[in-house]
């Protein structure tokens, strides 16, 4: 659970170390979801992948990270602990049953560094969904993660990012494509069947497009 004050501590980190968990937070923080261990590499400047292998499994032996083995994008970050500051935490709730365009009433939640979030989160009000099924794994994202988003216009969303989304009244994460007028849903999976996000009108005439929220940063859950 994010900041359970019962976690594990985490070791400190030499510098090099700490470069590396920057680096990682910074890629998701940009991305939305883990980088490979070759876009590792190329941020810490270093053209040997097998040295950012051993910064991740360093990082993971003191507790900083978790390691999905056999997956392409398999780093997920370690929710925070007791070591951080209680004025980072920020309270991210559970979204509720989904319940049209808008974000949807808090359930539960959890506390999270928010340091682990991307300078567009700020101020927004976070919720967070688990993801029901593996049709994003090869993004990274696997069935029981948590996916960390916030409200965010689809107008506004940029073509091949992560969102979160109701799909027969359920919540999961697809990554947005435009083509031309139209946009799509698709997974990473090849397999699962693509969704188009049909326009709706408002009140004032004008077409939108109803959508849940822009996907953040993504977190293995410990089951």
């Amino acid at each position: 659970m994010f900041g359970d004050p019962s976690a594990s501590e985490k070791r400190p980190l030499t510098r090099r170390q700490q470069d590396a968990l920057d680096a990682i937070t910074a890629h998701f923080s940009e991305a939305g979801r883990a980088p490979t261990y070759r876009e590792l590499a190329d941020r810490l400047s270093v053209r040997s992948v097998t040295s950012a292998v051993k910064l991740v499994e360093q990082l993971e032996q003191k507790g900083h990270i978790e390691v999905e083995e056999g997956t392409a994008r398999g780093i997920r970050l370690v929710g925070a602990g007791g070591d951080v500051p209680s004025g980072r935490m920020v309270f991210v709730a559970e979204a509720a049953a989904p319940r049209g365009a808008g974000w949807p009433a808090p359930k539960q939640g959890y506390w999270v560094d928010s340091e682990l979030l991307p300078p567009e989160a700020a101020g927004q009000p976070l919720a967070y969904i688990t993801m029901p099924d593996d049709s994003m794994q090869r993004d990274g994202i696997q069935k029981h993660d948590i996916v960390v988003g916030w409200p965010e216009r689809s107008d506004d969303v940029p073509s091949g990012a992560l969102i979160i989304h109701a799909l027969d009244r359920q919540f999961t994460v697809r990554r947005l494509q435009r083509y031309g007028e139209r946009l799509l849903l698709t997974a990473a999976d090849p397999l699962t069947p693509r969704s188009e996000l049909r326009s709706r009108a408002s009140r004032d005439g004008k077409a939108f497009w109803p959508m849940v929220g822009r996907a953040g940063i993504v977190i293995r859950r410990r089951l």
